[in-house]
Parts: C-alpha cells; structure tokens; sequence
C-alpha cells in the first residue's frame, strides 16, 4: 500500500528530529513508523521494496 503524501512527511519530519537528536534511524525504524501509519488507516503492512 503507497503511504499518503501527508504520511510520508511526518516521516521525513521525524527521521529529521531523530538525526537532530543524534540517532540514525535505521531501515527497520522506518518501516515501523510507515507500518504504524498504514496501520493507524486500516491498511496493511508495506510491501518489499
């Protein structure tokens, strides 16, 4: 499922508060922040891309 554009720069958004704050976040935290996203719209995980 695509992520909404909204969705996407509240990710944007806090990937740049976490380097901000000295923390490289890493692939798998991006993925939990797009799957709690979809997950908070009643849509299912991200795909493999």
């Amino acid at each position: 499922m695509l992520l909404k554009k909204t969705e996407e720069d509240a990710i944007v958004t806090r990937i740049l508060e976490l380097d901000e704050q000295g923390i490289g976040p890493t692939r798998t935290m991006v993925e939990e922040m797009a799957n709690n996203l979809l997950t908070a719209r009643g849509e299912g995980p991200v795909g493999k891309n």
